[in-house]
């Protein structure tokens, strides 16, 4: 019998531990953090390269929203920017499930995710420094484009 081949990291060796007390043969599935507690997420059978594989295509996505939201805030377009943030939030709830379920898992995903995480975040940040520095507080413009005002 075969067993389904679980993803490996490498090891880092424990203080006091020695290069030759580890067996080679004998990997230890130490697991990752998005992946430990699935192991169906192992290669993808198809000949697709991993930068093409839609979780992260979703990712590419993400950072283009991103971005794209910063544009419409910065044109004072704030129901827009938050359209377009909110589905680069929720593609972000779609890539790691569709990996997993597609078994499309891959350190180049893991490395977009956290990129894209990041991205986001700090737009968002520097868009709401620079309406709040610019025009004052940022939710008057929100409130008042959304017709409450």
């Amino acid at each position: 019998d075969m067993e389904q081949e679980k993803p490996v990291e490498v090891i880092m060796l424990a203080e006091g531990d020695k290069a030759g007390d580890t067996l080679a043969d004998e990997p230890r599935d130490v697991g990752l953090s998005k992946q430990s507690n699935n192991a169906q997420c192992s290669n993808d059978s198809s000949n697709r390269p991993v930068a093409l594989y839609m979780p992260n295509i979703l990712c590419y996505f993400r950072i283009i929203f991103s971005f794209s939201g910063f544009h419409y805030s910065m044109k004072q377009k704030p129901i827009m920017a938050l359209h377009v943030w909110t589905a680069a939030a929720v593609l972000d709830l779609i890539d790691g499930p569709a990996a997993r379920t597609l078994h499309q898992c891959s350190q180049l995903g893991i490395l977009l995710d956290v990129i894209a995480d990041n991205i986001l975040r700090t737009v968002i940040w520097i868009s709401s420094i620079i309406q709040s520095t610019t025009y004052g507080d940022t939710t008057s413009s929100l409130i008042y484009e959304t017709g409450f005002a």
